[in-house]
Parts: structure tokens; sequence; C-alpha cells
């Protein structure tokens, strides 16, 4: 086999290589389960834990709840500190700018809930930001 014959191969998998998107969304994808969340000064209950599972595909997170299932699409922006991800539902709607962490096998995830829509910077909510801030928190483990 020639080197202009492989060239393009070679090609070809250093630039999938390079996507920082792909990447990302590699290491979020899997279906993890609600372990902690809190809305506001709400700390989501025992049945709500229990009944809630995020699922992301490398193209679309489902969450399943009490309320039915919701499908979003997503992006991740790994370049921004803290890391970023954006939802977006299916259905239409607006998308909510927020903010991720992976550390071993659990995933945080921060997202706005007023109508501000203004990504987060930091992982503290409610009382751990010292007061009742516009933000929605979700700590979930890896189960899959």
């Amino acid at each position: 086999m020639k080197v202009r014959d492989t060239l393009p191969f070679v090609i070809a998998v250093l630039l999938a290589g390079c996507s920082s998107e792909t990447t990302s969304n590699q290491s979020i994808v899997g279906e993890w389960k609600l372990i902690h969340g809190e809305s506001g000064d709400h700390q989501f209950t025992s049945k709500e834990l229990a009944n809630t599972k995020l699922t992301f595909s490398k193209e679309h997170m489902t969450s399943e709840s009490d309320e039915g299932p919701t499908r979003y699409t997503y992006r991740v922006f790994d370049e921004m500190s803290p890391k970023g991800l954006d939802l977006t539902p299916t259905t239409g709607g607006q998308t909510e700018h927020g903010i991720y962490q992976i550390s071993g096998s659990e995933l945080t995830i921060v997202l706005p809930n007023d109508r501000t829509n203004k990504r987060p910077s930091n992982f503290k909510v409610g009382r751990d930001a010292g007061e009742t801030t516009g933000e929605d928190l979700m700590k979930l483990k890896r189960l899959k």
C-alpha cells in the first residue's frame, strides 16, 4: 500500500481526534441516576430522586421522571471554565445555558431556573451560595 493511499485515512483519524466536542460528548454519554437535587430552596424528595434518570447519547439527552420523559439536544463546551452545557427541548422552547463537571462517576449540573437564562458561574446554589439563587443543581451517579 502506498503512502498516498493511506494518507486520507490518517488525516480523517487525526481530524476526528481534534474535535473537542466529540471528546466531551463521549465523557458525558451514558445513563445517570439523580442522587441529589435542589431548586432554589427546595430539596428534591426521595421519591423525586428515585424516579429521575438522565440518559445522554451522542446527540440527545433524555430526562425521565414522574412527569414523563423529556428529550433535548445538547452541546458541551469544554473550553469554558466551568464547562458549559446547553440543553434545547426537542419540542421547541428556549435553550438552557448551564454548566457541568464530571468527577469520577459523578456528574454535577447547574441550570438557570429564572427568566434571565444566564449561564451560572459556579456550582454553589441555594444554601451553599448563602442565599436563594435562581439556579437548579443536580448531582447524578453514572449507571452505565
